[in-house]
């Protein structure tokens, strides 16, 4: 996060060799979070991949930069809100982390009558990869309303994988798959 760089032109220059930046330049953030816009607005390719330069606008005193646009837990705090408690959702915990620090969350919903079909839906393996849960909470809104593809449907959702590494800004591959292993083994019982 930057802070008080109103009204300013900054240069942000990564190591050569870190390429890490998407195609539209970081995804950018003025309100802590809430609204996000790429840099590249215009769908142009931003060049090069390890630096970008930002104007910061004459009220923008805090900004986040992100190489994508972040899943939170306060997004799934949020969706778990807007679901409610009457809406037959059941928020609990898939399994403990490593760490002992965050629990892996999942989302059950149970089915009235005879499920035909189980479906297992998981996003956001690492800090960055978050994209997908978006889409999920509508899969997830469409299979509690009252329609043809959501009735008889049994839904797992598991939202935020990997969050102890997350919650110590971890990037170690080794921390990774030993969660990743444990989680899916939980997903086997």
């Amino acid at each position: 996060m930057v802070q008080g760089a109103e009204g300013r032109t900054l240069r942000f220059q990564f190591p050569d060799g870190y390429e890490y930046l998407p195609s539209l330049g970081p995804a950018i953030s003025a309100d802590g979070g809430r609204t996000w816009r790429w840099l590249r607005q215009d769908g142009s390719r931003h060049e090069p991949a390890n630096a970008f330069s930002h104007t910061f606008g004459p009220d923008e005193g805090r900004t986040r930069f992100s190489s994508a646009i972040p899943y939170a837990q306060c997004d799934w705090d949020a969706f778990l809100a807007r679901l409610g408690p009457h809406s037959g959702a059941l928020p609990g915990v898939l399994c403990p982390s490593q760490s002992g620090r965050r629990d892996t969350e999942l989302l059950r919903i149970p089915c009235s009558g005879e499920a035909a079909w189980l479906f297992v839906f998981t996003a956001r393996h690492h800090a960055c990869e978050s994209s997908a849960n978006p889409a999920l909470e509508g899969i997830v809104e469409g299979v509690l309303g009252d329609t043809a593809e959501g009735r008889g449907r049994r839904l797992l959702r598991v939202p935020l994988q990997h969050r102890a590494a997350l919650a110590l800004q971890e990037a170690h591959w080794d921390l990774h798959e030993r969660v990743a292993q444990t989680e899916q083994a939980s997903l086997k019982n």
